[in-house]
């Protein structure tokens, strides 16, 4: 069985349980993975993340903020 949902701003508790996310930017996708995998994915593209931090937070600011992501994504 397949589930697709839309959640805005979910603790970080949540967001682990998914199996997976995509995160989208202007229409363009950013993300496509586990979400265990977040951190370490923005960070080998430069973007430096805390260690305690919710990865959803700090993924919802890239998809809003995406001329930080052209530098080194081809959105």
């Amino acid at each position: 069985m397949t589930i697709i949902t839309s959640i805005h701003a979910p603790s970080s508790e949540i967001f682990m349980k998914f199996d997976k996310v995509i995160v989208l930017s202007d229409g363009n996708q950013i993300y496509n993975d586990k979400p265990e995998a977040v951190l370490d994915y923005f960070q080998s593209l430069g973007h430096k993340l805390g260690k305690y931090v919710n990865p959803a937070d700090e993924l919802l600011k890239l998809a809003n903020c995406p001329e930080k992501l052209k530098e080194n994504l081809s959105v």
